[in-house]
């Protein structure tokens, strides 16, 4: 599977909702990835997942910095958004099932997140850049 090509399809999906709240995207994503061995509807519900998760997370008129890339042997996806506030408890749970306060979506398959991740051979970090930044870096195999 082409995982920019999946990022676009969402980016694409979301598009409308995030100018409806003034949010900004940035996709800088790494040209010619190779192309990866993964359940793609799976892979999909992870980004659906993060992406609605950094969604409701962000404050209006926020931005949104998605990258791909290549590190040896393992594609590299971060997501990386500026939050209002987060404390280490909070980031700690951000994969336990929650719902988003100002959207009427529901992120109660952050679980899920984790495990289709760790499921492809990879590993999925979330981590604050600065206080009000968030880093969900993904790392999958290439082979």
């Amino acid at each position: 599977m082409d995982i920019n090509e999946l990022l676009h399809l969402w980016l694409s999906n979301l598009e409308e909702h995030l100018r409806s709240k003034g949010m900004i995207w940035k996709a800088d994503l790494a040209p010619d990835l190779p192309h990866i061995r993964a359940d793609e509807d799976r892979i999909s519900q992870v980004f659906e997942n993060i992406f609605k998760h950094a969604i409701g997370s962000m404050p209006d008129g926020g931005h949104l910095a998605i990258s791909t890339g290549q590190d040896h042997d393992h594609l590299v996806i971060v997501f990386k958004y500026r939050i209002s506030y987060i404390s280490d408890e909070d980031l700690e749970q951000y994969f336990y099932p929650h719902i988003d306060a100002g959207t009427n979506w529901t992120a109660l398959d952050m679980p899920l997140v984790k495990i289709i991740i760790h499921r492809h051979g990879g590993k999925v970090d979330v981590f604050k850049e600065t206080n009000d930044v968030l880093v969900v870096r993904i790392e999958l195999p290439l082979t």
